[in-house]
């Protein structure tokens, strides 16, 4: 019963940290409340995002949206022809023949 109490306690806290680890990363990577707070923001030059890049907030949480989808996959297809995609799907291939 010790050993399975320590696998338990050990399951656990390995749980716990992958999921630290990824609200960390995926929660702000997908969040337009990050990337809004993050355009407006002062720089050091004085100027916030939207100033810097002479856009719009519209249009630049437009791109963002769009980027995001990109990002997570939801866009099927629609860059194909030009072979951005050529890297996502890995096929597999024997090492020996």
């Amino acid at each position: 019963m010790k050993i399975f109490l320590r696998f338990c306690g050990g399951f656990n806290a390995l749980a716990l940290i992958m999921l630290i680890l990824w609200a960390a990363i995926a929660l702000p990577t997908f969040g337009m409340w990050f990337y809004r707070w993050q355009f407006s923001q002062i720089g050091s030059d004085g100027m916030t995002t939207y100033e810097r890049v002479q856009m719009q907030p519209e249009h630049l949480h437009e791109v963002t949206l769009h980027m995001i989808r990109y990002m997570q996959g939801r866009l099927p297809g629609q860059y194909q022809e030009f072979g951005a995609d050529r890297n996502l799907s890995m096929k597999w291939t024997p090492l020996f023949r």
